[in-house]
């Protein structure tokens, strides 16, 4: 739009045709004075990236009571814009009942259930570190062993299977050893001839385990 000119002053009209002439050359003027005064869809619009670069502030941002443009980046991969416009590492969050799990990879960590049991089906568990039971605890330098804590011995046997404990011996406390209960009864010992022997590492002693085969 080019800038606007004087508008010029008319002379009084001396007679009729003279005002109607003013009237209709005023009324012309308004035409061209509305036509140039409007602002037509289009006359003003300029794509956002066409804007010089903005300032470094936060007066566009949006807020929870405003819209806006979305907060400066923090150079953080791990972090998504969270509901109240700021940057945040996603919090852990506790899968459906049941969930459905293709590959599940733990960098660090532990899975826990504050009651009931974890199930994995007839799925293999398989890990090339150490398991605990009762305990997170393992000696020097283990890896890929099994440990279990001392807790409460089972009190009858189940039909089907076998359980394994640890318990203190009959030394005391402190002196926590292998507890086995079976659904095969224990014999007592008529004449004992030993056929056959097995080794095992025992507190980091290699022993010989008498067997008398059945």
């Amino acid at each position: 739009m080019g800038r606007m000119s004087r508008v010029p002053q008319l002379p009084y009209p001396a007679d009729l045709t003279t005002a109607k002439k003013q009237g209709e050359y005023i009324k012309a003027l308004y035409k061209v004075l509305q036509e140039y005064m409007t602002i037509r869809p289009g006359d003003f619009d300029i794509k956002l990236d066409d804007w010089l670069s903005p300032d470094d502030n936060t007066d566009l941002d949006s807020s929870t009571t405003a819209h806006g443009l979305l907060p400066k980046l923090d150079n953080t991969a791990t972090n998504f814009l969270n509901g109240t416009g700021a940057w945040s590492i996603p919090a852990p969050s506790a899968l459906s009942d049941p969930a459905t799990i293709g590959t599940l990879t733990m960098g660090s960590g532990s899975i826990t259930d504050g009651s009931g049991s974890i199930s994995f089906g007839d799925e293999i568990l398989s890990t090339t570190g150490n398991i605990g039971i009762g305990t997170a605890t393992f000696g020097t330098s283990a890896d890929q062993s099994f440990g279990i804590a001392i807790g409460t011995e089972p009190g009858s046997s189940i039909a089907g299977q076998v359980e394994i404990y640890a318990k203190d011996s009959s030394d005391g406390s402190t002196n926590a050893t292998l507890g086995l209960r079976s659904e095969q009864g224990v014999e007592s010992i008529g004449t004992f001839t030993a056929s056959h022997k097995l080794k095992m590492w025992i507190n980091g002693v290699e022993y010989w385990i008498s067997l008398d085969q059945v």
